[in-house]
């Protein structure tokens, strides 16, 4: 009958090799391979790995030998012997600037509110109120939309019989009466650069498609990993100073925002003509988190930049 072998010397699971792989997208990974000839000490030593969260492993029994391979996310401060690797990054940063489309209203084209900007401006402050002309023509097309006036001549008819009224409800005056949109819009030439958006409007074409930089973010972390820079001053407004300031702090990124990136947000174009109370800024999203390989947590986040409406979000910093 054959034995078992015999065995002799510490019978506790021993070290056999350690390594350690890191790259600035996956960051650090150390391996540990143990054998032994004890399997119930070997089980031992992988009951105490798994308690940890952050590791993964294999236990195998052949020959007469247990062997476990573990690995890890978290190489600082793990390596055997007490070393300390200096090239060793747990948090890894990714960062993309991309585009994101949106269908807003018609009469938030900005090819619309350029057009109106002079007659806007001329009625503008404690006469009747920023975008006054602009907004109340809007509303007024709006209205007809789907009606049987929804033509040029009931937008005519319309504007000819509507007042432009200022911020405390009264109308402007114009002489002894009261100032119509139509007025104005014959003043400022208008009417044909007019007829243009509510023709498409009436027609189906009430919204346009509008593109804008979406600057995207995604840290890779190990599993027991805690506080981020992404949980704070989340759905609020971040001026474009204030933003790169943010994503180019070394203190808070391990690969803070590229130059090229910072290029392209840079020159991102801002608007010449801004609804009132509109901020060219970027709006900070709350984030996800998802488990990733190797027990680790991806972080991911975005920044939408826009004309963004103070009075619908908050400044990050005032």
């Amino acid at each position: 009958m054959a034995q078992s072998p015999n065995r002799v010397g510490n019978r506790q699971p021993q070290l056999q090799k350690w390594g350690l792989r890191f790259s600035p997208t996956q960051g650090t990974i150390l391996e540990k391979e143990y054998a032994g000839v004890d399997l119930a000490a070997m089980t031992a030593l992988a009951t105490t790995f798994s308690s940890t969260y952050t590791y993964t492993g294999q236990l195998s029994f052949e020959g007469a030998i247990a062997k476990l391979t573990v690995s890890s996310t978290n190489g600082q401060g793990a390596l055997p012997g007490g070393y300390s690797f200096p090239g060793a990054r747990d948090i890894v940063d990714k960062w993309e600037v991309g585009v994101a489309d949106e269908t807003p209203d018609l009469f938030k084209n900005l090819n619309y509110l350029n057009m109106m900007a002079p007659a806007d401006a001329a009625y503008a402050g404690g006469t009747a109120m920023a975008n006054a002309v602009s907004s109340q023509v809007a509303h007024v097309i709006r209205n007809l939309a789907g009606t049987p006036n929804a033509t040029h001549k009931g937008v005519i008819a319309a504007l000819n019989a509507t007042s432009l009224y200022k911020l405390d409800g009264s109308a402007v005056a114009s002489g002894s009466a009261e100032l119509k949109l139509g007025q104005v819009i014959y003043a400022y030439s208008l009417a044909q650069g007019l007829k243009y958006f509510y023709d498409d409007y009436f027609s189906g074409g009430t919204s346009f498609i509008h593109s804008k930089y979406v600057l995207r973010h995604t840290t890779s972390a190990p599993g027991d990993y805690a506080a981020n820079v992404t949980d704070f001053n989340v759905e609020k407004l971040y001026r474009i100073s204030e933003l790169l300031a943010e994503c180019n702090n070394g203190g808070l990124w391990i690969l803070p925002l590229p130059g090229y990136l910072n290029y392209k947000i840079l020159n991102y174009e801002v608007p010449t003509v801004l609804p009132p109370n509109y901020y060219w800024s970027a709006l900070k999203k709350r984030a996800n988190a998802v488990t990733s390989y190797k027990n680790r947590i991806e972080i991911s986040q975005e920044y939408l930049i826009d004309a963004w409406g103070r009075h619908t979000y908050p400044l990050a910093y005032p």
